[in-house]
């Protein structure tokens, strides 16, 4: 029996590009990470100024708006009157009987189709 495998190819090969691009893509990470802390490291740093008030400024003062109580709520709406009132008018429109067909039933007909030819 005839071995299949190629000998000419080693597995180490390709552990061994891996290798190398992962560690090339350190090395670049690396390159930029250091280049932004390097670029924001010589910013010059400002200092926050919250209680310093210059002269010509006025200080106001705050006060808060006088509460108020709410309005009354409005009265309750008025009830319906209790009679109703029954109008005696005779319907005009014309009454119209449906027709039930039973689709269920067992009666089977049988119709005679005449031919063409005839």
């Amino acid at each position: 029996m005839e071995i299949k495998k190629n000998n000419d190819i080693n597995s180490d090969d390709n552990n061994t590009r891996t290798n190398y691009i992962l560690i090339g893509l350190v090395l670049s990470l690396a390159l930029i990470y250091c280049g932004v802390e390097y670029y924001t490291a010589d910013a010059p740093k400002k200092e926050l100024e919250f209680a310093k008030v210059s002269s010509d400024e006025e200080i106001l003062e705050y006060t808060p708006p006088e509460e108020t109580p709410p309005p009354p709520p409005p009265p309750p709406p008025q009830a319906p009157p209790e009679e109703v009132e029954v109008l005696d008018e005779e319907d005009e429109r014309e009454e119209t009987q449906a027709q039930i067909i039973d689709l269920e039933s067992d009666q089977i007909e049988v119709v005679d189709i005449p031919d063409e030819d005839e």
